[in-house]
This record gives C-alpha cells, sequence and structure tokens, in this order.
C-alpha cells in the first residue's frame, strides 16, 4: 500500500500545475472522486464551480492543485475553481499561449459566471486577443464549453492605463477615462448611456471584474451623454 501511494506520489508531483483528466467514479459527499491512470483525485465541492455538476463516467479536465505523498483516500486534490485552471486551459486550446508567444497578463473570475482575460502578444506580427478568441470563436468557444458555459472576455492588456481600464469595461463601451488619482489607483470612466448597464453587469460583476484585473478602483459615469443629447436635439 505504502508503495503504491510512492508510486502515485512520484509520478503525479512532477504534473503538480498543470491538467489532467479522468473519469468520474463516485461522489462522496459532495466530494467528486476521478480515477486517474495510477491512483484516484479529489475534487472538493470548494474547488468546483457552481456550474460544475458530475455524475459517474462523466470524462472532467482539472488542475493538480496539490499531491500529498500520504494519507487515507485519494492523495491528488485537484480544482476547477482557481484562476490557474483557466489558465491551463487557455494554454492547452491555444498554441500562442503554450509557445510562449501570447501571454497571459491577469485573470479575474467569478466562477460559474464570467472570466476576464487579460492578454499581450511579445510578437507584434500576432494579435494576442484573436489568437485567444480563435477563427469564428472556435477556441474561445471550447474553452467556454469546459467551463459549463461560463462567459469570458478576453482583453488587450495595455501599458497605458486608461487604455487598459477602457478595454477590461467590455461590453461596456466607454467614452473616457479620467485617472483621479494614480497613487489610489482611481479612475472615472465616462461610459455611453446605453451601455452602462452592461459595463457594470448583472450584480455589478462587470465592474467587480474589471477592477480585479486592472487593479484600479473605477467610479462609473455617464454625465458627458448630456451635452451630446443637446447637440442632437439641436439637429
Amino acid at each position: 500500500f505504502k508503495a503504491e501511494q510512492q508510486r502515485i506520489y512520484s509520478k503525479y508531483l512532477p504534473l503538480t500545475g498543470s491538467l489532467v483528466s479522468g473519469e468520474v467514479t463516485r461522489i462522496e459527499k459532495s466530494n467528486v472522486i476521478i480515477s486517474l491512470d495510477t491512483g484516484e483525485a479529489i475534487l472538493p465541492p470548494k474547488e468546483l464551480s457552481p456550474k460544475d455538476t458530475f455524475r459517474r463516467g462523466d470524462l472532467v479536465k482539472f488542475y493538480i492543485k496539490r499531491v500529498f505523498p500520504e494519507g487515507k483516500g485519494p492523495l491528488i486534490l485537484g480544482s476547477r475553481y482557481m484562476n490557474d485552471f483557466v489558465a491551463e486551459l487557455i494554454k492547452m486550446e491555444v498554441p500562442e499561449v503554450a509557445e510562449g508567444i501570447v501571454k497571459i497578463y491577469g485573470i479575474s473570475r467569478e466562477p460559474g459566471v464570467k472570466t476576464k482575460v487579460a492578454v499581450y502578444s511579445t510578437d507584434k506580427t500576432v494579435d494576442p486577443v484573436g489568437a485567444i478568441v480563435g477563427m469564428n470563436g472556435n477556441r474561445v468557444l471550447s474553452i467556454t464549453k469546459e467551463l459549463r458555459g461560463e462567459r469570458i472576455d478576453v482583453i488587450a492588456w495595455s501599458e497605458n492605463p486608461e487604455r487598459f481600464i477602457a478595454s477590461a469595461l467590455t461590453p461596456g463601451e466607454t467614452v473616457k477615462v479620467k485617472i483621479v488619482d494614480p497613487d489610489e489607483k482611481r479612475a472615472e470612466v465616462t461610459v455611453t448611456k446605453e451601455s452602462l448597464s452592461a459595463a457594470i453587469g448583472k450584480k455589478g460583476i462587470n465592474i467587480k471584474l474589471a477592477s480585479k484585473l486592472t487593479q484600479w478602483n473605477i467610479q462609473l459615469t455617464n454625465r458627458m451623454e448630456n451635452r451630446g443629447e443637446i447637440t442632437q436635439k439641436k439637429l
């Protein structure tokens, strides 16, 4: 038994931080138990996304969070909740990321609801957002499918904070970004009236993820709209 545990440990320890897949053999007290070539992995409820529901026989991809040298039950702790899980999924799906041409600057995620990924390219001829989205959106679709329908916004990272903040608020349409306090990292963003609710997002999730991704405190306003309305009336 000890020898078997040692074998599992030496095989999977080097795979910590990578993706593997296996078959669900059983569900014990909401823990998903997955059988691998050697040994088993456990996905506890807190390492699952709210959208994850599995049955026996399902094939599941997961991120190896930890490998224990010994213990009762499965020695491999898996996660589908961590940002790293999404990062590894992207790497698996997008050759440019695996090759290091396109880099992930950051990920902010509300598991089961939405993920925002900021990317940049080390090669001027490669569009980082296009690489992740893929032809007709096929790459991002297969990532979304693996995340059980979780929405993904792919954003171009920029050194310019105004530009980065504006992109991060997608699908909200930004009119203007004003840096209020660079030290406190506070910015005021004017968005179009039509897209104010999209910029905020359901239950404030879009602006929350944009703030997390950019690490700026974003205040939204659509005040500039009034001026636009006045000129339209004159026409």
